[in-house]
């Protein structure tokens, strides 16, 4: 009796083994799958983070480059002397939508992990509900000795107290602080407005191109007027760019 009560123990503990199997299988591919685009949103963040304070310092330099160009020059030797490759330089570098628009498009990165997390997160809840009582009855004494159960029980064997400490122990693991994290930044990232940034971004950027622009057209007239001077019918040196207010760029500092 005791032999064949040993064989259908060892019978019904090979079903909770082999779903634990399969619980180990699935949490090993879970772990896998969020490693990835963890990674990829660790990487691209910093990425970001770089390019944006690349971009704003570029920027933010933009002014005091015209400034210090324009300071002084009245001749069109003077204007014809004037260096706007570091303007063109600082808004070639100053591009923000790159940056801005990858930030933005993390959130699916974010969606991806918290979907493996949750549905590894209920493969282990399903799995800690059901087995404590798997283990239980794989010890159930048959009958007409399943009245004896109760003083099994008082004296549990070792093995069932020894798996049903384990399970108890894998009910403190807990995927839910994880996700609770994943969860806040993705709330951060989907709350980011790309678009409230980049307008008034976008318009200083397009008003220094302008005024680069034309800057650079007057640079190029003084260089040839500057050849020609000697010359009778020389054309007049062109006019300089005005410059625009130093509050078009207060949003970088400047005001």
């Amino acid at each position: 009796v005791a032999a064949w009560y040993g064989g259908e123990v060892a019978k019904k503990l090979q079903g909770v083994s082999e779903e634990t199997s399969e619980l180990v299988t699935v949490m090993t591919k879970m772990a896998a799958d969020v490693q990835k685009p963890m990674k990829d949103l660790a990487e691209g963040l910093e990425k970001a983070v770089q390019q944006l304070e690349a971009s704003a310092q570029s920027l933010a330099k933009l002014p005091k480059l015209i400034e210090q160009e324009l300071q002084g020059k009245d001749s069109p030797d003077d204007v014809a002397s004037i260096n706007t490759e570091p303007m063109k330089k600082a808004l070639a570098v100053g591009d923000l939508d790159g940056p801005l628009s990858a930030i933005g498009g993390m959130k699916d990165l974010l969606d991806g992990a918290i979907g493996v997390l949750r549905s590894g997160a209920e493969t282990l809840e399903t799995f800690l509900q059901s087995a404590p009582g798997a283990v239980r009855s794989a010890f159930d004494l048959p009958a007409p000795l399943c009245a004896l159960q109760s003083v099994l029980m008082s004296q549990a064997p070792q093995l069932l107290t020894d798996l049903l400490g384990m399970l108890e122990k894998l009910q403190g693991v807990s995927l839910q602080p994880l996700m609770d994290a994943l969860s806040g930044t993705q709330s951060k990232v989907g709350a980011l407005d790309v678009e409230q940034i980049k307008s008034p971004v976008n318009t200083f950027m397009e008003s220094a191109k302008d005024l680069v622009d034309k800057l650079d057209k007057t640079v190029s007239g003084a260089k040839l007027a500057s050849k020609g001077m000697s010359m009778p019918g020389a054309p007049a040196a062109p006019e300089m760019p005005a410059m625009p207010k130093k509050k078009a760029f207060g949003c970088f500092g400047k005001k």
